[in-house]
């Protein structure tokens, strides 16, 4: 079973920065307009953040919230392959 997880994780990991990158990317849309992962609250939680700030602006920034998600998750998978 170890073996079945490590070995997809350690060729992604082989994968140029640029395509790591690019997943990323597929992944932040995946997560914010497929899934909607948290939407509700991560636009709640910077809208409540930032009061003075109009809703383009809290779009923006939840925008790059999955985008900078999606780069970490990444990140993390490139580190245990």
């Amino acid at each position: 079973m170890h073996r079945l997880l490590i070995y997809p994780l350690r060729l992604f990991a082989l994968q140029p920065l640029w395509l790591q990158l690019f997943w990323a990317n597929v992944l932040a849309f995946v997560l914010q307009h497929l899934i909607r992962y948290r939407r509700k609250v991560v636009i709640s939680n910077i809208a409540r953040s930032f009061p003075n700030q109009n809703s383009d602006w809290v779009k923006q920034t939840a925008s790059q919230f999955y985008t900078h998600l999606a780069d970490r998750v990444i990140e993390s998978v490139v580190c245990v392959g």
